[in-house]
């Protein structure tokens, strides 16, 4: 595994003016970058893997950075820092910024998660009551002003997700007896209603990225240490079970193409590994192999211009390979994994957009896409 400390845009420098996207890029569904996540070895920091195991540290201060959100751009991560809010361009030299100011030791401010247009981050509180740490959602503008709340109930709201079009909101809301089932909330907060209830914890629910499931992890009986991933059909309130261990597998985040999901387990390693599989739970394999605990994974997108974006698969994860490959239709992927394993930065007809890390949008006639990592 190749590990890499990362303080600036010293590997994207010579394309910087080719940084911004264009307006009409999506992220959802988008292309698949780096997963972020949290590594523990004494201090918490984050860290960005690519799926080969090549490994970027994006925090370094020993405060106990975790709990990351990509923003739909790919190129700012959400975090909390010592129970207040932060963000961080992972394409610049800039400092992290702080959102989020505590008025007592007791308040924390955490769980962050980005609007589907970046415009205003949602995060859990307990600043209503510090002392007793029942959390609600609020909601600020990317830059930390205008604080305010936005889901105020009764029992602890945590984990709360924006759906890929910004129209819900989905959340843990954990009662008094310790009990956390999964709800779902209009975007202004109004209209919570429950979506699952197992009769034991359900939790950290996830959206798919055309908005018709939740992953979520489920624990049982209340307070067990088991756990595995599910998956939950909105329409039809069918519930798939993804993983099935003895050992703990918790936390999913869909890949923005839709077809993986990342989670943490524990059935190698005591203290917790990321995890990624096929989003109907084939393919589990390992991506961290660290004997620290490695959690809270997070898909960065890569936006794209292709629309509708249907994913393909990959060619190769490894550098100079292209991966997370998108056609123009369900019908382009034969073409598409073939024009995209031909590819060569001279192949007329395509264009390369320096993202991120080692990392570059390729998009090829409005046809195809696919993210190519600089050997």
């Amino acid at each position: 595994m190749t590990h890499t400390r990362f303080r600036g845009a010293a590997v994207v420098a010579t394309a910087a003016a080719a940084l911004a996207l264009p307006a009409a890029a999506q992220a959802w569904p988008g292309l698949n970058g780096r997963v972020g996540l949290t590594e523990n070895p004494r201090t918490k920091d984050l860290w960005a893997f690519a799926l080969d195991g090549t490994a970027t540290q994006l925090t370094f201060t020993g405060n106990d950075e975790q709990q990351p959100s990509w923003a739909p751009d790919g190129r700012r991560i959400a975090y909390k820092r010592s129970d207040e809010v932060f963000t961080r361009d992972v394409t610049s030299d800039a400092a992290p910024v702080r959102l989020t100011v505590k008025t007592n030791r007791d308040e924390n401010n955490t769980q962050p998660a980005w609007s589907p247009d970046g415009a205003s981050i949602i995060f859990r509180t307990n600043r209503a009551d510090p002392t007793q740490n029942v959390g609600d959602v609020w909601i600020m503008d990317a830059d930390g002003s205008r604080e305010r709340p936005l889901l105020v109930l009764p029992d602890d709201q945590r984990y709360p997700t924006f759906s890929p079009d910004g129209t819900q909101l989905a959340y843990t809301s954990r009662n008094a007896a310790g009990n956390a089932d999964v709800w779902v909330a209009n975007a202004d907060g109004t209209g919570a209603h429950l979506v699952y209830d197992s009769g034991l914890d359900d939790s950290a629910p996830a959206w798919s990225p055309d908005g018709t499931r939740l992953a979520f992890e489920r624990h049982g009986p209340v307070g067990g240490e088991d756990g595995d991933v599910f998956v939950l059909d909105l329409a039809t309130g069918g519930v798939m079970q993804l993983t099935e261990e003895p050992s703990h597998d918790e936390g999913p985040a869909w890949s923005p193409d839709g077809t993986m999901i990342a989670f943490t387990s524990e059935r190698l390693d005591p203290n917790g590994d990321v995890w990624i599989m096929q989003s109907d739970g084939s393919d589990q394999r390992r991506l961290t192999t660290n004997q620290i605990l490695d959690e809270s994974p997070d898909w960065q997108p890569i936006p794209t211009t292709i629309v509708p974006a249907v994913p393909c698969g990959d060619v190769s994860v490894a550098p100079g390979g292209a991966s997370s490959v998108v056609a123009d239709g369900p019908r382009g992927c034969r073409r598409a994994l073939r024009l995209a394993s031909e590819w060569t930065p001279e192949t007329p007809g395509c264009t390369r957009t320096p993202h991120s890390f080692d990392q570059e949008r390729v998009e090829c006639n409005g046809e195809l896409a696919f993210v190519w990592r600089r050997p």
